[in-house]
């Protein structure tokens, strides 16, 4: 592996692993990021599919978490399934992408009623408009009420 592909899948992937490039080179790998709906992940989708906060919202949260120290479920559930995608997704510059836009806009989980807000976040106003337009994703992040609030 040369020193610029080194470089470049620490920057449009969580590192290198030997897999990425074994069937092609850089700019095929790099081709194929850019296009994450058509990259199967089946095998990070069922990892985290029992990550059940991640489909619930802040409303749902508090309504199955009713003590507020139970709802810290929601952040530690996102927490696993940023790691397991880190490590695990075949959609390396979608992850990479989704965590820069994610600490771009971000909003404080440790900030009131924002802990039960933040899972839905990512999965609303974050990942849906990571290769999209620019301005859908400002106004999306805006109008969440975990940046609201």
């Amino acid at each position: 592996m040369t020193n610029q592909t080194l470089h470049i899948l620490n920057r449009v992937a969580y590192g290198p692993r030997p897999r990425d490039l074994e069937a092609f080179g850089i700019e095929e790998y790099i081709d194929q990021q850019l296009y994450p709906s058509e990259i199967d992940d089946r095998s990070v989708e069922a990892a985290t599919s029992s990550l059940d906060a991640l489909n619930l919202s802040g409303v749902e949260l508090i309504q199955k978490y009713p003590n507020r120290r139970d709802q810290r479920v929601g952040l530690e559930q996102l927490t696993q399934a940023k790691l397991r995608r880190a490590l695990s997704s075949e959609r390396q510059l979608n992850e990479v992408m989704v965590d820069f836009w994610y600490n771009h806009f971000n909003v404080f989980a440790g900030k009131g009623v924002c802990r039960v807000l933040v899972p839905s976040y990512e999965r609303d106003a974050i990942r849906p408009y990571v290769f999209g337009k620019f301005r859908e994703l400002v106004s999306a992040t805006a109008k969440h009420p975990a940046m609201l609030f």
